[in-house]
């Protein structure tokens, strides 16, 4: 019986996901990029926390709580230049907009997201170019998820 209850938690604990699609992202200098992060939604967003941060320095790029943005916490760099998705967060879409792209953001950044589900986290690298996409790079230059691959 203690056998089937382990198991049972276990399978509840695993139902919770936090992932981005994209581990690396090729950001243009002056141009938006979409860092994607998808999660397993629940209908219920009272309970839904969303932060981006970065991951060298836990520096507060965006947070969601209370069913409205939270910019109390932001890092000044990012004023006036992050977004989230808020029509598509029932859909477990949790991408962060960056609008005119500074060599700055490069970087590693965490998408950290919770709700009545569980808690989770995922990492994605933001590299910087000033004029030039390279074949085979993600690029984020599209101002809606998700990104796209140049081939």
């Amino acid at each position: 019986m203690f056998w089937l209850l382990l198991c049972i938690l276990d399978v509840l604990v695993a139902s919770f996901e936090v992932t981005v699609p994209n581990k690396h992202l090729l950001a243009i200098r002056g141009r938006p990029a979409v860092l994607g992060c998808e999660f397993t939604p629940d209908p219920d967003l009272s309970n839904l926390v969303v932060t981006w941060q970065r991951q060298e320095d836990a520096r507060v790029v965006h947070s969601f709580y209370y069913q409205q943005d939270q910019l109390d916490r932001q890092s000044p760099e990012y004023h006036n230049r992050t977004s989230l998705y808020v029509l598509e967060l029932h859909k477990g879409n949790a991408s962060l907009r960056i609008a005119a792209v500074r060599p700055k953001d490069a970087g590693w950044y965490m998408c950290i997201v919770s709700n009545a589900k569980g808690t989770g986290r995922a990492l994605m690298e933001v590299t910087y170019e000033g004029m030039h996409a390279y074949r085979g790079v993600d690029y984020a230059g599209d101002v809606s998820p998700p990104t796209f691959n140049i081939t």
